[in-house]
């Protein structure tokens, strides 16, 4: 009998040290990803003082200096009325820039990129932009807020190319959310397809906001982050403003 007290005290305390043990490296990853977060936000924050359209201002960005930072850069994405303003990369596959920021360095809130299989020139018709969905609203972590009774959702979004002297300016026209193997991030359309009118009209997944009326003679341009729970995708569709 005293040996099967001795083995029962003996267990409880092995759970309560795997316990502790676990508990402890929960709080250390938390840390670690709350110190690298901020770190990230740091090093977009100069990007920003540093590179980024004047507020208020639809000035050229200096491409040649950000080129020399990463060569990668293609181009910057301004959006006011979510607070995004972020260079814009492509690298050699979609993973790279999962876990590495604008300049290349590690980081966990990774970059803004494009498609490693689309067009910078955005000659393509469909342009997928691709970000986090950061717990601090950073990256793509603001697009949740397009669902928000008091948002300003149909704001212009500015997209700047290194060759052009102002950027191009685009209005949302959908928001969906996916499948994260939903056909549209791996199907090329045709304009004026009836797949390409059907992907404008929400058949990409579940509709969850409709903007300005869609043209299907026309390109557009994706903002793909994950859901919250990592489970599904949220996808903003957006057509540039012709004046």
């Amino acid at each position: 009998m005293e040996t099967f007290r001795f083995l029962g005290r003996r267990c409880r305390a092995v759970l309560f040290w795997l316990a502790a043990f676990f508990l402890f490296f929960f709080l250390f990853l938390l840390g670690f990803f709350a110190l690298d977060a901020r770190a990230s936000r740091q090093v977009y924050d100069k990007a920003v003082a540093r590179f980024a359209p004047a507020a208020g201002e639809r000035s050229p960005v200096d491409f040649a200096a950000l080129m020399q930072v990463n060569p990668e850069i293609w181009g910057w994405l301004e959006y006011p009325a979510l607070g995004i303003s972020y260079p814009l990369v492509q690298g050699q596959d979609n993973q790279y820039y999962l876990n590495h920021l604008y300049d290349g360095s590690p980081g966990a809130a990774g970059a803004l990129f494009l498609d490693a299989a689309g067009d910078p020139g955005l000659e393509d018709t469909l342009t997928i932009l691709y970000g986090h969905n950061m717990g601090d609203g950073s990256m793509l972590g603001a697009l949740p807020q397009l669902l928000e009774p008091e948002a300003d959702s149909v704001g212009p979004l500015f997209l700047y190319l290194p060759e052009e002297a102002r950027p191009r300016e685009y209005r949302l026209i959908l928001l969906v959310r996916a499948a994260p193997d939903a056909s549209f991030y791996f199907t090329p359309f045709s304009l004026g397809s009836q797949e390409y009118i059907a992907l404008l009209e929400g058949a990409a997944g579940e509709p969850l906001l409709a903007g300005a009326a869609p043209d299907p003679d026309r390109p557009a341009l994706v903002l793909s982050t994950c859901t919250r729970d990592g489970r599904q995708r949220l996808a903003a569709f957006y057509q540039e403003i012709v004046f």
